[in-house]
């Protein structure tokens, strides 16, 4: 159905008012704002005392079942909304225009004909002393004239300032008109389209934020460990960003986070940890210095060289026996003592691996046992020789902190960089246009020892700087992990403010992440 074309008797004021209206809708997202503002601006241009909404409830989406009602709004009297539905028939003046679209126009709603279809129920007016005369219920229909729902207006004032009593309403209040009928069917019709467009932004919304789950259930499917991270991360960084907003002192006068912005913290959070999808499973969760595969292979090199010294001793004691010697005497127990020496002395050497293997801070009799690891080698059935601990591993080994080499490390750091890449290939709208570039910098350090870019203070967006905090603060009371052990509450504040007190992370909203206790919101 094409759209009326604009009547040209009506008033400048008038034409211009419906374009004035027209933009305010389609800058609204929020349904019931929307909603809210459609009623309002309606009741304004009309001259209505009072007037309500109603929205059409769908089966599927192809059969039309109630009228929910909506909003109701009043210059003369409080009203209260409650939740309710009309059936789309003749039998109620919103019902009939649903079932019909057609307008009602009204001039007093108590002289409704008796042969008419439709009546009017008073209940409203009984309940509150309100006297409801004249009406005008037009359908809101969309461009492809789809029932979306139904406005009334109600009681049109002589002056739209007055407030309305039972004593004054004959006298004050007219009948709507036939310009009426026009404007409030151009209002209604912008505002069809501005609600399916609200409900489209809204289901869009939603699959976005459905896409956004799903790849955070994807990134801790990968590493069970951190389940829950990035959802207490993103509560955190949400909350520390809104406490900024309620201060007015320091560096917060000068910081202000609206909703759009609120929002992109959101996302960014949930995301932050999205690049370790790229880093390979193995460094991600490594708990040791060694893979279990290669511990396991150096278990049966011990085991292999256990065999060779136990064949060598028989090998002894055949030869001893072949010369005249004597089981048991000084010679043959000599055999023996060798023998358990260097069973003794295998032992010990894979104690000290296992030792090395953990992520702790090496002792210097473990650092001396590493070190004669490079002499050990052996010999396979097959006359082959191999070493007990290759170089690599020995360089692994000898890590003095972690459970990661330099090359793994890079790796695990790399996901930053991944989160970014991946983040900057999503169309985001103008409103969220910072979600890459905020979760690009979470792992930035004011005094540029951060990575992935070493960025200066200034070059770190706030959000960013939040987010560091609330990470590292996850990261450090986080259940067990196979490659580290929670630490206390208590603790984790203690390294945050040691961190700050370095210049490192943000000392102002790290205070404020303690004096305000939004710790509390993810930890009991």
């Amino acid at each position: 159905m094409s759209p009326k074309p604009i009547n040209l008797s009506l008033q400048p004021k008038d034409v211009e008012s419906l374009i004035k209206v027209g933009s305010a809708l389609m800058a609204e997202h929020d349904l019931n704002k929307l909603l809210s503002l459609i009623l309002r601006k309606s009741r304004k241009i009309l001259g209505a005392d009072a007037g309500s909404l109603f929205l059409i409830e769908w089966k599927g989406n192809e059969t039309p079942t109630h009228l929910r009602f909506e909003l109701s709004q009043n210059d003369s009297i409080e009203v209260s909304l409650h939740e309710s539905r009309l059936p789309i028939n003749m039998k109620s003046l919103a019902g009939y225009v649903a079932l019909t679209k057609t307008r009602l126009l009204i001039d007093d709603v108590y002289n409704i004909h008796r042969e008419m279809p439709y009546q009017f129920m008073n209940t409203f007016d009984k309940t509150t002393g309100y006297r409801s005369k004249s009406l005008l219920s037009v359908p809101m229909l969309d461009h492809k004239h789809t029932m979306i729902g139904v406005i009334q207006l109600w009681n049109k004032k002589l002056n739209p300032k007055l407030v309305l009593t039972e004593k004054n309403t004959n006298k004050e209040v007219i009948p709507f008109d036939e310009s009426d009928c026009f404007l409030l069917e151009s209002l209604a019709s912008q505002a069809a389209i501005a609600v399916e467009n609200a409900k489209l932004y809204s289901d869009i919304e939603q699959l976005f934020e459905g896409f956004i789950k799903a790849s955070v259930h994807a990134i801790e499917a990968r590493d069970p460990t951190t389940s829950g991270h990035s959802e207490r991360v993103s509560t955190l960084t949400l909350a520390l960003a809104q406490e900024a907003n309620n201060r007015s002192d320091g560096i917060f006068k000068d910081i202000y986070f609206t909703d759009k912005h609120l929002k992109e913290i959101q996302y960014a959070s949930l995301l932050h940890d999205f690049g370790k999808i790229g880093v390979r499973e193995s460094v991600l969760v490594k708990a040791k210095k060694l893979y279990p595969l290669e511990l396991e292979v150096i278990r049966n090199h011990i085991d292999m060289l256990h065999q060779t010294y136990r064949i060598e001793l028989l090998e002894n004691q055949v030869q001893y026996l072949a010369k005249g010697g004597k089981k048991n005497d000084d010679l043959w127990n000599n055999l023996e003592r060798t023998y358990q020496m260097k069973v003794e002395s295998l032992q010990q050497t894979f104690d000290a691996i296992s030792e090395c293997n953990e992520p702790t801070v090496l002792s210097k009799d473990v650092e001396i046992q590493l070190q004669r690891l490079k002499d050990i080698h052996g010999k396979r059935l097959d006359g082959s020789t191999f070493a007990l601990v290759n170089s690599d591993q020995l360089f692994r080994l000898s890590i003095s902190k972690g459970t990661l080499s330099s090359e793994e490390r890079k790796e695990i750091e790399a996901h930053v960089s991944h989160t970014y890449e991946f983040l900057k290939q999503i169309p985001w709208t103008s409103e969220l246009k910072n979600v890459p570039d905020i979760a690009h910098a979470h792992h930035e350090k004011l005094n540029g020892t951060g990575y992935p870019r070493a960025l200066e203070s200034k070059e770190i967006p706030v959000a960013s700087q939040i987010m560091a905090i609330t990470d590292i603060f996850d990261a450090l009371v986080a259940r067990d992990r196979p490659y580290k052990k929670a630490i206390s509450r208590d603790k984790a504040l203690q390294i945050l403010s040691d961190e700050a007190r370095q210049g490192m992370i943000n000392s102002d909203f790290v205070d404020l992440f303690i004096r305000q206790k939004i710790f509390l919101l993810t930890t009991s």
